[in-house]
């Protein structure tokens, strides 16, 4: 989703690694107009999922969540941080810990409202960070600058500029930020991304931020040494982490293609 990139990288502060203020436009303040395209866009990704309740967490979760239960025309639902105490019994409870606040709380939704029929998609912006934040990723992967992507994008666009179609093959392609920012220079031409990723929760951000940014992304999920399922690419792009291989047994099958002469 195109409007939440570019608000993000305007407004966003980075506080630490993990934590992004979004106080602009969500937290503090609202942007109406940004929340109903976030809405949209959770409609878009799963109107045919038979969804029957959007769920989210009070309160920075209540506005897209709103929007997309409007999109949706089914009821919006929010866990409370805080038990009421009109409710004696029958609810589902689970512990979150606020990364922003630095504590835990235990939230709460009422079984009344929410039943085993049900069929609740859980809407929240930071499902992307939060892979990003939570998951074991190696510590050496971080995500390519914008720099190297719009210098690529450049590159791509001077060699291939009579090319109005074009696939894009990206290796060890991680979050999928590189072609993000490829496809921001080339937004002119009608572009398909391949991205090849060993690592499945990398694999799973790089979904993530295709749909927010509204972006075909093909993401296959394997060793980019092993056989690929494409025919063809016209590009092929790759940001590699240095002095990392996740397989080690495959790595030791590996050998040199060429003889090394030493002088």
């Amino acid at each position: 989703m195109e409007s939440l990139g570019r608000k993000v990288k305007e407004d966003g502060v980075v506080i630490d690694e993990k934590i992004l203020k979004v106080d602009g436009f969500l937290n503090h303040q609202i942007d109406a107009k940004l929340m109903n395209d976030v809405g949209k866009t959770f409609y878009e990704s799963f109107k045919d999922a038979g969804i029957t309740k959007i769920l989210t967490i009070e309160a920075s979760g209540i506005a897209p969540a709103i929007m997309a239960s409007f999109h949706f025309d089914v009821p919006c639902l929010f866990a409370k941080k805080a038990k009421p105490s009109t409710l004696k019994d029958g609810f589902y409870s689970t512990d979150i810990h606020s990364f922003t606040k630095n504590k835990t709380s235990t939230v709460i939704v009422s079984e009344e409202f929410l039943g085993a029929d049900d069929k609740a998609a859980i809407a929240a912006l930071s499902e992307t960070i939060r892979v990003l934040q939570e998951e074991n990723i190696q510590a050496n992967h971080q995500i390519t600058p914008d720099s190297i992507g719009l210098i690529l994008g450049f590159l791509v666009q001077r060699f291939l500029e009579h090319k109005k179609e074009m696939h894009i093959v990206d290796i060890a392609s991680g979050a999928g930020h590189l072609s993000a920012a490829v496809k921001e220079v080339l937004s002119d031409k009608t572009i398909m991304h391949h991205l090849i990723e060993v690592d499945p929760v990398l694999s799973r951000v790089s979904v993530h931020l295709a749909n927010f940014l509204e972006i075909p992304f093909d993401v296959y999920p394997q060793d980019a040494i092993m056989p690929l399922p494409l025919e063809e690419a016209d590009v092929v792009i790759g940001d590699f982490p240095i002095g990392y291989y996740p397989l080690d047994e495959r790595s030791r099958e590996m050998k040199l293609g060429l003889s090394l002469i030493h002088i």
